[in-house]
């Protein structure tokens, strides 16, 4: 139940990027987010033309995705790194989502643009990885930003 709570959390907070996002959240609103998507995609590919369902399943991953800017900013600060290295994350995610827009106009226009762009992806997704793996694995920093040891420090 504390699953739920901290993914509706993270949903509540899709345009917040201030304060911070502990490991449970950030990895609760991950796995929550994505595996309805997964277990629905099997039936929607199945029962559903292909010209429909992968739009549908597009959109519908994409959906999901909105709150995680926010969400990677709050994480990457609990760890104590820059939240600027999200942009390495949204870069992927913006190719990830031109690709999927291109393929709406059919295979040929995705495929030259991705021959182009598959020098991005050797640049990008080792390190992008790793990034993710780190906001999955790394405990909370030790250092309270200031903004948060301002609202702890007592009034005076």
């Amino acid at each position: 139940m504390d699953s739920l709570r901290l993914s509706a959390q993270a949903l509540r907070r899709t345009f917040d990027f201030t304060g911070r996002a502990g490991r449970a959240e950030f990895l609760s609103y991950l796995i929550l987010s994505q595996v309805p998507l997964l277990l629905l995609a099997v039936p929607v590919r199945l029962l559903v033309p292909a010209a429909t369902a992968q739009p549908v399943l597009a959109g519908l991953s994409w959906l999901m995705l909105i709150p995680a800017p926010a969400l990677v900013t709050r994480r990457l600060r609990d760890c104590g790194l820059p939240p600027a290295l999200g942009l390495l994350l949204l870069a992927l995610a913006l190719r990830a989502l031109g690709l999927d827009l291109l393929a709406l106009a059919g295979d040929t226009p995705r495929s030259m643009v991705e021959r182009v762009l598959s020098y991005v992806d050797w640049l990008l997704a080792l390190p992008a990885f790793i990034l993710a793996a780190l906001l999955a694995i790394l405990p909370a920093s030790k250092q309270p930003e200031a903004a948060d040891a301002a609202e702890e420090a007592p009034a005076g």
